[in-house]
């Protein structure tokens, strides 16, 4: 948490990890997501809060991912492919979250090319021939 101006700011995840609903009419939408990885033990309250805390937002992401789309739009997931699990709350972690969001955009380049092309596209009326 941080405060500026007297207000307290925290970071978006607690309200909502993957805010795919401020995008609601976007028929392509990039989703730079990752499951936040629970810990191993759970041997003090603090660990218990985390792994509470890191489910319930996981299973909201999901949850968000899944009514998008139910909606019809096209997701495109951009998978981070992390050297280890990276808690969702470790701040130190943003430079190699940074590099692994830019590798994972570079190889789906292709299909989100693809996707943004197709979305502009005029619809087609479908015919159908008894």
């Amino acid at each position: 948490m941080l405060a500026i101006g007297g207000r307290r700011l925290v970071d978006g995840v607690l309200s909502d990890p993957l805010p795919l609903a401020a995008a609601a009419d976007a028929r392509v939408v990039l989703s730079l997501g990752f499951f936040g990885g629970l810990p191993r033990r759970v041997d003090r309250v603090s660990r218990l809060v985390a792994q509470t805390s890191t489910t319930l937002i996981n299973n909201l992401m999901q949850a968000r991912t899944e009514a998008a789309q139910a909606r019809g739009q096209k997701l495109i997931g951009l998978e981070l492919d992390l050297e280890r699990p990276v808690s969702l709350w470790e701040t130190a972690a943003m430079p190699a979250l940074f590099e692994a969001g830019w590798r994972a955009a570079e190889a789906r380049l292709l299909d989100i090319v693809a996707a943004l092309e197709a979305a502009q596209a005029p619809e087609r009326e479908l015919t159908f021939i008894e």
